[in-house]
């Protein structure tokens, strides 16, 4: 999947859907340095991952995805973009 908001500063977020339990994939531009953020938001918590490169982000992403939906987790009609 290819990120057309990658040099534009916008978030784009994902919700995932499995037995009554929800999930968000939030990717957006890192606000601390040049690069981007992956943000999992579970039922068991939030973790945050740092890329430097918008390719290493798409293959992880890709790989986040498929995993997900491996392990029964519906896509919401996502994505979203926000501001």
């Amino acid at each position: 999947m290819h990120f057309p908001w990658a040099l534009g500063g916008a978030a784009v977020i994902w919700l995932f859907q499995r037995s009554g339990e929800y999930l968000s994939c939030e990717v957006r531009t890192c606000q601390r340095n040049d690069g981007y953020e992956l943000c999992l938001i579970q039922p068991s918590g939030q973790t945050i991952e740092w890329y430097a490169d918008v390719r290493s982000l798409e293959a992880r992403w890709d790989q986040l995805r498929r995993d997900l939906q491996a392990a029964g987790w519906g896509d919401l009609h996502s994505p979203r973009a926000s501001a």
